[in-house]
């Protein structure tokens, strides 16, 4: 049944040590109550996943049938079944890059005034057009959406029009070539499992979803994330503070207040002060254009013992150990 979506929507700021002692309570929280069910957590990375484990063993917390999922890992579980249901598979590794060359050469040897005429064979090129293509799916574009865009007039003064009605053209042959072998990709996952995602097994045993390290989404995970947080509780933990450098998460912020979350700033009772030196650096790097002082000045000395460097002067505090 879903819940009401103004309801048990949370969201966490602040920085990452912060971040980690407020998850360990939570996750401490749901072990309490339900011991054995599982609870999906929803990552940013498989890195970040493996981090946050560990720390939980160190921190003593049972963390038995946790299921630490990168979107494109959930997205998977969910819409895997599905289309091969309907008779899809997966395109094989390095398929694409197959037909995407083989498009290109194929336009390039029709027509000498093909934009991507020169550069038609280098591999490097087919991973670009397919990153591309990854690009425009994720944000849930069409080829005739391109197409209608870059039929209005106005528009078509601003863009280069030849390059980007010669990149549709590779664009609907491929996603032609691609329906005929009736596959699917990464993209395809994503689409597919915001649709089927109230139907999974795994948001249906989950007592609620943690979504934990993400400094934005693209449109497709939005679309997925809105799916799951209309079923479920949803607590997001997101890297946070009020300085410059983080200055491009509240788009991210908005979005997340737009759909009901409630901002709460994370706490510890003794807060980890950022040492000296990171904590200069992110005051001064996203500065607005303001010279940086020179946080400390020094002088090394290399002696004859391999791999010693000696520090004679220092000026600034958390001097270095001798190397």
């Amino acid at each position: 049944m879903s819940r009401d979506p103004s309801s048990a929507r949370i969201l966490l700021t602040g920085d990452y040590p912060v971040l980690e002692s407020t998850f360990f309570n939570e996750v401490k929280a749901v072990r309490e109550r339900e011991p054995f069910d599982s609870l999906l957590v929803l990552v940013s990375s498989k890195l970040l996943g493996l981090h946050l484990r560990r720390l939980l063993v160190e921190q003593g917390v049972a963390h038995f049938n946790l299921r630490f999922w990168t979107l494109e890992e959930f997205a998977r579980q969910v819409s895997t079944s599905n289309l091969l249901s309907q008779g899809k598979t997966e395109l094989p590794s390095h398929a694409d890059e197959l037909l995407v060359g083989n498009i290109v050469k194929s336009l390039a040897e029709q027509n000498q005034d093909f934009y991507f005429h020169d550069i038609a064979d280098r591999q490097g090129f087919h991973r670009a057009i397919l990153a591309t293509f990854r690009d425009l799916k994720d944000a849930c574009l069409l080829p005739a959406d391109l197409e209608r865009i870059l039929g209005d007039a106005k528009i078509g003064k601003q863009v280069h029009l030849q390059k980007l009605k010669d990149l549709l053209k590779i664009w609907k042959a491929y996603e032609e070539r691609f329906k005929g072998l009736n596959g699917y990709d990464e993209s395809d996952l994503m689409m597919s499992a915001y649709q089927w995602a109230k139907d999974s097994i795994c948001l249906k045993q989950t007592p609620k979803m943690v979504v934990y390290g993400f400094y934005d989404f693209n449109t497709v995970q939005k679309r997925l994330l809105q799916a799951c947080m209309n079923e479920k509780e949803t607590i997001v933990f997101l890297p946070y503070e009020s300085t410059h450098a983080f200055e491009f998460v509240k788009p991210t912020i908005k979005w997340l207040k737009d759909n009901g979350f409630k901002e709460t700033c994370a706490e510890m009772p003794e807060p980890e002060k950022r040492r000296a030196p990171l904590d200069h650096l992110c005051h001064h790097l996203f500065n607005s254009g303001e010279n940086i002082e020179p946080f400390y000045q020094r002088t090394l000395q290399i002696s004859p013992t391999i791999g010693r460097v000696e520090y004679l002067g220092w000026k600034g505090s958390n001097p270095p150990q001798c190397l």
